[in-house]
């Protein structure tokens, strides 16, 4: 019965709390505003920096990296035209002396043509003097035959003779045909050599 009264006694005189309004019931923060202030004391910190901008630079070559410079570093500004790694180019370097040895070689077979050419030239000056020279002895083998002072086996020896000369003149016609076409395909592929000359240079 005591327990009984007294918990009567607290309930009927507890606290009635009134609620507030929503403006009130809203927390309020303390706001300080942060400003620069110079320290006399540094800190140092660690962490990891990412660029906002960042751009990938491609090879244009394929090769080993051989040094990089020590300010190139992941994050820092690069201006065109830095350096940003260096590459091995001994093979560059030796395409390049290859090409170049290629070139000199044709220009040995070109100028070697040209004396070829001229020897040519020579040789058919001469065939065409032996055909000359074939040609006579048959008339005069004949002009004999006809006056009796020849056979024809003599004839016949003379006709060879003169299809043997022709045979040669021929041929050296038909080399001397041939230089145009040996030159131009010389000069092409010294162009293309001149052209990959310049692509090893420049790589």
């Amino acid at each position: 019965l005591a327990a009984i009264g007294v918990a009567s006694m607290l309930f009927s005189t507890r606290e009635v709390l009134t609620p507030k309004p929503p403006e009130e019931a809203r927390p309020r923060l303390v706001v300080v505003e942060a400003l620069p202030r110079p320290v006399q004391r540094t800190f140092t910190g660690f962490g990891t920096a990412a660029s906002l901008r960042q751009s990938d630079v491609p090879a244009e070559v394929v090769s080993i990296v051989e040094s990089i410079p020590d300010s190139v570093v992941e994050g820092r500004d690069v201006a065109a035209g830095e350096i940003l790694m260096r590459l091995d180019a001994r093979d560059f370097n030796r395409q390049a002396e290859i090409a170049a040895e290629t070139l000199a070689e044709l220009d040995t077979r070109l100028a070697r043509l040209d004396i070829e050419e001229v020897a040519a030239r020579e040789r058919l000056e001469l065939a065409e003097r032996d055909v000359e020279l074939a040609r006579s002895d048959l008339e005069r083998t004949r002009k004999a035959l006809e006056d009796g002072a020849a056979v024809e086996r003599e004839v016949e020896r003379s006709q060879q003779s003169l299809i043997i000369s022709e045979r040669g003149r021929v041929q050296a016609r038909e080399l001397i045909d041939s230089f145009p076409q040996r030159r131009l395909a010389l000069e092409a592929l010294l162009e293309r050599q001149r052209a990959q000359k310049r692509l090893a240079e420049q790589n």
